[in-house]
């Protein structure tokens, strides 16, 4: 079974994000889960989205040919810090700082990063192959009042 610490950020509407920074205990070099979350209206659920945001994460970095994974079932979580008032739900919002944000990281963990931003940068440039892709129209969409467009979240990201 693998355990994974999670870190929420909740806004003061009670919006919640869970970020999945590594698993618990010792973390050995390609364990960590950088951009893997889990957002919802309250914490609770944001906590039970947790394990399938991991396995979605762990088949995304499969579909890169990343292999040596930790095995992602069972899947158990910890609560590992909680930070109020504050997250990165719009662009330009300030955004918590956790413990395991603070040391520097080091050089093959940066090579690693770069390479799982490489990855990110792959698949958000197949999604605009298509020129129609590219208008106005598709990126103002929000499939409900209260989700991103795909320009904002691209703004978001960006930030």
């Amino acid at each position: 079974m693998a355990t994974y610490s999670a870190y929420l950020e909740t806004g003061d509407s009670g919006t919640c994000m869970a970020h999945v920074l590594h698993p618990s205990g010792p973390i050995p070099l390609g364990s960590s889960l950088p951009g893997c979350f889990a957002r919802a209206d309250d914490r609770e659920t944001a906590l039970r989205r947790v394990p399938a945001a991991i396995r979605e994460y762990m088949d995304w970095l499969c579909r890169h040919g990343e292999t040596d994974l930790p095995k992602a079932d069972p899947i158990q979580i910890e609560l590992a810090g909680e930070s109020h008032g504050m997250g990165p739900f719009n662009p330009g919002d300030a955004a918590a700082l956790f413990a395991p944000d603070i040391p520097p990281i080091t050089h093959k963990e940066m090579e690693r990063y770069f390479r799982l931003m490489a990855y990110a940068r792959a698949d958000l440039l197949a999604v605009f192959v298509d020129e129609s892709l590219k208008s106005d129209e598709v990126l103002d969409w929000q499939p409900n009042a209260q989700a991103f467009s795909i320009r904002h979240t691209l703004r978001h990201v960006g930030n």
